[in-house]
């Protein structure tokens, strides 16, 4: 059995405890867009090469200030996060879920969540550059043409009382979720030569 992920309200305090103006479905998110292009990073260089990139609060004239005070080493439970998912996406038993709110939150909220995921993770992969070594493939262009699709839902029209919207979403979550070991096993499959598989 994979790693569980922290509980996702867990993280969003510790995210505010740090003043870090990231959504937790971002981070999360942004790490398995890492991960999926096998960039080498440990969770201390993800935190200054991915997160607080992501950081909304930080200005230009207050980026460098802000980030030489921070020490990632303190933030336990996105380390947890870090280990889970990777664990989770080697898990053989495709074990591997997404950091969203539960079941009991609203669909506007999970929705919302699921955005701010894809949001990350289309960050995460293209930032990374694995794609300028070897073009993506047409499977892994149509996700990513997909994925950014979701993260501008419109949550306007979303009927809290409609069982179909419910399902609409829980549908729109799978479907991320496999994309996403797709995607994972397609990029590990190709062994870029221009990234390293990810430091455990």
């Amino acid at each position: 059995m994979s790693q569980a992920l922290p509980a996702f309200y867990d993280l969003h305090d510790e995210l505010l405890q740090y003043d870090l103006a990231v959504h937790p479905a971002e981070c999360h998110g942004a790490m398995c867009g890492t991960f999926c292009s096998q960039y080498e990073l440990s969770f201390v260089d993800w935190c200054h090469a991915v997160l607080f990139e992501m950081d909304t609060g930080l200005t230009t004239a207050t980026y460098e200030e802000l980030v030489s005070q921070r020490d990632p080493r303190t933030y336990s439970r996105l380390a947890w996060l870090h280990r889970a998912t990777i664990a989770q996406l080697e898990d053989s038993n495709y074990g591997f879920q997404l950091l969203l709110p539960g079941d009991d939150d609203e669909v506007a909220d999970r929705s919302d969540a699921l955005a701010a995921w894809c949001q990350g993770f289309l960050f995460a992969l293209t930032a990374s550059g694995v794609s300028q070594g070897k073009p993506f493939s047409t499977e892994i262009n149509e996700l990513i043409h997909d994925f950014s699709e979701i993260a501008k839902l419109d949550l306007e029209n979303i009927d809290e009382h409609d069982e179909g919207d419910a399902v609409a979403f829980e549908e729109v979550m799978e479907y991320v979720r496999v994309g996403v070991l797709f995607i994972w096993a397609e990029l590990m499959d190709q062994g870029s030569s221009m990234t390293q598989p990810v430091k455990h």
